[in-house]
């Protein structure tokens, strides 16, 4: 069984995964939202 210690370790240990993943998430979605506009660009102004 694990102490309520445990617990919060692991709580804070898979909420800090959960934020890294979704800041790593908006980064790539930015980044692609970057690369689509940039196309977008080019293709409108060649």
């Amino acid at each position: 069984m694990p102490t309520g210690r445990g617990v919060d370790i692991d709580t804070a240990i898979s909420r800090s995964i959960m934020t890294r993943a979704s800041l790593k998430t908006t980064w790539l979605y930015t980044a692609l939202k970057v690369e689509v506009t940039k196309q977008g660009v080019v293709t409108l102004f060649p």
